[in-house]
């Protein structure tokens, strides 16, 4: 699989080192509704995460999109609660109608991107869906990145509606960003 900024190859071993610094932290240890993406596109792939949820009895959500542009989350248990959706991403299958009010609030999100700054400035696919729903939600729930480090750039350019992350996940380890972070 390409790295977010398509430059190289990420290995299984650099994926199971990367989660194992997610899975050591208190971020995670505390975190029982954890929200997440499924990979496209050469994202960081996050199987390794959904598994170790289950076996952790941990509550794991994957993202709807909407026409007008939203993010919808819905708890996932298998792969049977999938179907391709909008952009040939897998996304659950709702199993009623349900309101960002039945939704739980995230311990913590788990964002994709293309790359990262050390501040948490995030590069996206430039459709401002995450963006959207990261204004929605609470400052102060965690919001971690997988990245390799050559994911990591001196500066991304942000406007006024992008929304920062809180940490960077590499296979090194969790990095907190400058712009508003929390313990590891």
């Amino acid at each position: 699989m390409l790295n977010c900024l398509g430059s190289s190859v990420i290995s299984g071993a650099e994926t199971k080192q990367m989660w194992d610094h997610f899975f050591c932290s208190s971020l995670y240890k505390n975190s029982h509704h954890i929200f997440a993406y499924k990979a496209f596109g050469g994202e960081i792939e996050t199987t390794t995460l959904w598994d170790q949820c289950r076996r952790d009895g941990k509550l794991f959500f994957l993202p709807k999109t909407t026409a007008t542009k939203e993010l919808f989350f819905f708890p996932v248990a298998t792969h049977k609660d999938l179907r391709v959706g909008r952009y040939g991403i897998l996304e659950p299958i709702p199993k009623n109608s349900c309101s960002t009010s039945d939704t739980p609030i995230p311990h913590c999100i788990i964002v994709p991107g293309i790359a990262f700054d050390t501040r948490g400035g995030r590069l996206g696919r430039g459709a401002g869906y995450y963006d959207r729903y990261l204004s929605k939600i609470p400052q102060n729930i965690p919001r971690i990145a997988p990245t390799l480090p050559a994911g990591i750039v001196s500066q991304i350019p942000q406007a006024l509606h992008d929304e920062f992350v809180t940490h960077l996940l590499t296979p090194q380890g969790m990095l907190p960003c400058q712009e508003g972070t929390f313990p590891v």
